[in-house]
C-alpha cells in the first residue's frame, strides 16, 4: 500500500532574513520541498536568493494585503481602512471590509504587482498562496482568478476545511500564540452563532475548493504542518498517494515548536510516504 505525497511548504520567504535563514536550514536539511515568497517584505532579496540556489524547492507567491507596504494603490487601501497612516497594510482589516469594484481593482492591481516584482526578479512561481489565506476570501474570487489567469499560473493553495473529527478527537496541536494587539479582530459571537458560523465556514471552503478545482491545480488536502503532525490519522483525505501540502513557518517565533521538529523530526513521514513539490501537483 502506497503512502501520501507530501509536500512541505514554507510560508513567509522573503519575510526577514532571520526567517530566510530558518527556511533555508529546513530545506537543507531535506524536510522542507516548497516555499512561497513575499514580493513586498522586507528580506525579499534574501528570499529570491534562496529560491535560486535551491532549484528543487518549488517558489510559490505569497500574496500580501496583510503585512508591509502595498507596492501600488496606497491610497485606495487607505481610504477603505485596509491600509494605515504610515502606509503598511493593517493586519486583519481585509477580512472586515466591504470589497466593492474599487477595491476589488486595487486588490488586483495589487496582487499583480506582486507577481511581477517576483518573476523580474528571476525567479519562477509555481504555484499561488497568500499571507493569512486572504487568496481565499470569496469576495477576491474573481480578483485571484483573473491575476492567475493573467499570468498563466496553474496551481493554487487549496482552501482549508475545519475538520470535525479533529475537534471531537484530536489530540492538542503544538501551542501558537500570535500577537494580535495591533490587529483588526472580530467581535466574539456566543456559541451558537459561532457552531453556525463553523458549519458555514466548512460548507463554503469545500465549495470553494470544488470550484476552484475544475479550472485550477490544487492538491488532495492541506493542513498545517503542526495539525497533521499530532493528528495524522485524522486528518488524511483524497486516497493512498494522495498529494497533501503542510503549512509551516519556520522563523517565525510564535511558530519555534514547529520549526525545531521540522530540523530534526521525522517520525510524522511513513516509509511509505514521499516528500515532493509543487511541480507534481
Amino acid at each position: 500500500m502506497r503512502g501520501l505525497r507530501i509536500i512541505v511548504n514554507a510560508d513567509d520567504l522573503g519575510y526577514s532574513v532571520d526567517v530566510d535563514a530558518q527556511i533555508e536550514r529546513c530545506i537543507q536539511h531535506g524536510i522542507v520541498t516548497s516555499s512561497s515568497l513575499m514580493a513586498n517584505a522586507p528580506g525579499f532579496d534574501d528570499g529570491v536568493r534562496i529560491a535560486k540556489m535551491y532549484p528543487n524547492v518549488s517558489i510559490g507567491a505569497h500574496l500580501n494585503l496583510v503585512e508591509f507596504a502595498p507596492l501600488t494603490n496606497l491610497d485606495v487601501f487607505q481610504r477603505y481602512g485596509v491600509a494605515d497612516a504610515s502606509g503598511n497594510f493593517i493586519e486583519g482589516a481585509i477580512f472586515y471590509t466591504a470589497i466593492d469594484d474599487v477595491l476589488s481593482q486595487a486588490v488586483f492591481d495589487e496582487w499583480d504587482a506582486q507577481l511581477n516584482k517576483i518573476k523580474r526578479s528571476g525567479v519562477v512561481i509555481d504555484h499561488v498562496d497568500s499571507h493569512q489565506h486572504t487568496h481565499a476570501l470569496l469576495g477576491l474570487h474573481d480578483t485571484l482568478c483573473k491575476v492567475m489567469d493573467k499570468h498563466q499560473i496553474t496551481r493554487v493553495r487549496r482552501k482549508i476545511v475545519p475538520s470535525i473529527p479533529i475537534m471531537l478527537f484530536g489530540k492538542k496541536t503544538i501551542k501558537v500564540t500570535l500577537d494580535k494587539s495591533n490587529a483588526v479582530v472580530g467581535k466574539k459571537r456566543n456559541v451558537l452563532v459561532r457552531r453556525f458560523q463553523l458549519l458555514s465556514v466548512i460548507a463554503s471552503s469545500i465549495k470553494w475548493n470544488m470550484v476552484m478545482s475544475r479550472k485550477y491545480q490544487l492538491t488532495d488536502s492541506f493542513s498545517s504542518f503542526r495539525e497533521f503532525y499530532m493528528n495524522r490519522s485524522l486528518m488524511i483525505s483524497g486516497g493512498r498517494n494522495a498529494v497533501i501540502e503542510l503549512m509551516c513557518h519556520p522563523g517565525q517565533p510564535p511558530f519555534d515548536c514547529e520549526t525545531q521538529l521540522l530540523a530534526s523530526d521525522r517520525k510524522w513521514i511513513t516509509s511509505r510516504d514521499k516528500l515532493v513539490n509543487y511541480k507534481i501537483v
